[in-house]
């Protein structure tokens, strides 16, 4: 946890000189840490702030503040130091709303210096004030310190432990699946609130945004009359920005009805992804934005005739003869959208959406975007094999993964891994068979 954050919130770092991080490490290379607490104490060793760094299973993070001083804290339960309330404002579980509290009890980890122990005891309650459900995470066993413990005990706690990390995942994604078979209310992950912060594109989403804002640029170079376009980018934190905040493109025209102007605030890299997936960029808008409430919107798009000025931007002209990719490749892949995307409007329509749907069109449609990459080739030789595999990405993370493209890009490690291990297999069967 950066400090940043802290300072953020009206805090002064100097203000506690100590602090004692409760948290799970990492085992060759991997970790999955639901929460981290840290403790934060005065120059008098008294026990001041408890600070929770939670992540959720979508990448996403938010910090809550426990204050000690607090005139709102609940007294605390019998063998606690005391206790505090939160306000729920980030998703965590897709089986508990995000509204509702929590009330945390704490203890001090460090009382006894000589054997630190954890004790932390969480009630979580709706929105009516209801309790929902309570945890509690506590110690078993002695403490052990990585600078004096024997390397011998390390070594014992890292192999009996150790495994669990790699467990962790898997074991929530069971209790989910439990959960679900109980016919559990199912709630959809909403977008975080300001304050949180917000998961890091994946490598094909990166590679995603660069084609669509290639293919953006163009269109607005096409448009008829004066046209500005904002773009402000999804990624998360300034400390780790691998791209620009913000891209602006102007086609320089002027016009009698003046420059138009769109600023489109694209909010989840998986924007893009769903762009890629569907058929036409019109069906994403649809079910990603007109049909969907403001908390789960991927874009937004401001100014009273946005929407309709992005369509317009986006629409195919009139054309003479319908024209054909050839391959296979991209005839199996369009037939897997466009079945995709079907069910997703079908899907749309049961779930009551008043709204005028976008229409679904044959497996040979080509969007603008497919024309200009596909077609088009003079515009962006290098992307067009690409642009097609980028497609089947999007496709394969919404159908497999969960609409994920970490999962997708998981699944496609395994699919790696195993391809290659059952190459090996098949050589040293062919070269066992040849030399005996």
């Amino acid at each position: 946890m950066s400090w940043l954050l802290i300072a953020e919130q009206g805090l002064d770092p100097a203000e506690y000189p100590l602090a004692y991080l409760v948290t799970t490490p990492a085992f060759f290379g991997y970790s999955f840490n639901p929460v981290s607490y840290y403790y934060l104490y005065s120059a008098s060793r008294e026990l001041k702030l408890v600070v929770l760094e939670v992540l959720n299973t979508f990448g996403e993070k938010h910090v809550y503040i426990l204050r000690a001083d607090s005139p709102t804290n609940p007294p605390a339960r019998k063998g606690y130091l005391f206790a505090g309330t939160m306000e729920k404002i980030f998703h965590i579980s897709s089986f508990n709303h995000r509204s509702g509290s929590y009330v945390i009890q704490v203890n001090d980890p460090i009382a006894n210096p000589d054997d630190p122990s954890l004790d932390v005891h969480m009630a979580v309650y709706d929105k009516e004030g209801r309790k929902s459900m309570v945890a509690r995470a506590f110690s078993l066993s002695n403490s052990f310190d990585l600078l004096t413990g024997s390397q011998i005990r390390g070594w014992q706690i890292g192999l009996l432990w150790g495994y669990n990390t790699f467990l962790s995942l898997p074991e929530a994604f069971y209790e989910a699946w439990k959960l679900y078979r109980k016919k559990a209310t199912f709630y959809i992950k909403p977008e975080p609130l300001a304050g949180s912060i917000k998961r890091e594109a994946t490598r094909s989403e990166r590679e995603m945004q660069t084609l669509f804002m290639c293919y953006l640029r163009a269109r607005v170079n096409a448009f008829r009359g004066g046209l500005v376009v904002k773009v402000s980018l999804p990624e998360s934190t300034p400390l780790k920005m691998k791209t620009v905040p913000e891209i602006t493109f102007s086609n320089g025209k002027s016009s009698k009805g003046g420059v138009k102007q769109l600023h489109l605030r694209v909010l989840n890299p998986r924007f893009f992804v769903r762009v890629f997936a569907t058929q036409d960029p019109s069906q994403a808008l649809w079910m990603d934005h007109t049909a969907s409430e403001p908390d789960f919107r991927l874009v937004a798009i401001e100014g009273g005739d946005g929407l309709k000025l992005f369509k317009n931007i986006l629409k195919k002209g009139p054309r003479k003869r319908a024209r054909v990719v050839p391959g296979w490749t991209w005839r199996l892949i369009s037939v897997f959208r466009t079945w995709k995307t079907r069910k997703e409007l079908r899907a749309g329509a049961a779930s009551g959406a008043s709204l005028p749907q976008p229409r679904t069109y044959s497996s040979a449609y080509l969007n603008t975007m497919d024309e200009f990459y596909l077609l088009q080739r003079s515009a962006c030789p290098r992307a067009h094999a690409m642009y097609k595999w980028k497609v089947l990405h999007a496709v394969v993370a919404d159908v497999f993964g969960f609409g994920d493209s970490g999962n997708a890009e998981m699944l496609a490690s395994i699919g790696k891994s195993v391809g290659l291990i059952g190459a090996a297999v098949l050589v040293n069967v062919a070269a066992a068979w040849h030399f005996y």
